[in-house]
């Protein structure tokens, strides 16, 4: 395995196999997902898989994991305004993990699926910047 993409490939088929099986039917799953882990050498990867396999349940319960970061620790309301933002965009719930930037001079910068929503101050003076050059 060189990427995550074999990540993502291994937990789509890990949770197509366990899909409307009984409590044994899917312990013989990971079983064998176990013994191929080993088979192939694939152990380091299973963090990868996990993450993945959260991200398959989220989309199946309309949930979006969204990494926000900071220049400072941001209140709950603030927190709860970017959130928002965010849910009404991808028009799904979501979860917020925070963090401090210290790079950052204000504003904050959300990730959440493959989109970057930057409200920074540093992106902020960049945009001005270009359009006070052109």
């Amino acid at each position: 395995m060189k990427d995550n993409k074999t990540a993502k490939i291994l937990a789509q088929a890990l949770d197509r196999a366990c899909q409307k099986k009984s409590q044994q039917q899917i312990d013989l799953v990971l079983a064998n997902f176990e013994k191929l882990l080993t088979q192939k050498h694939w152990w380091p990867y299973l963090s990868e898989v996990i993450r993945e396999l959260e991200v398959i349940e989220n989309s199946r319960q309309n949930i979006i994991k969204v990494n926000l970061f900071s220049a400072h620790q941001l209140d709950a309301a603030e927190a709860g305004d970017l959130a928002d933002i965010v849910s009404r965009l991808s028009g799904k719930k979501v979860i917020l993990e925070t963090g401090i930037d210290h790079d950052l001079l204000g504003g904050a910068i959300l990730n959440y699926d493959d989109k970057v929503l930057d409200l920074s101050l540093k992106n902020k003076l960049a945009n001005l910047a270009e359009h006070l050059v052109s």
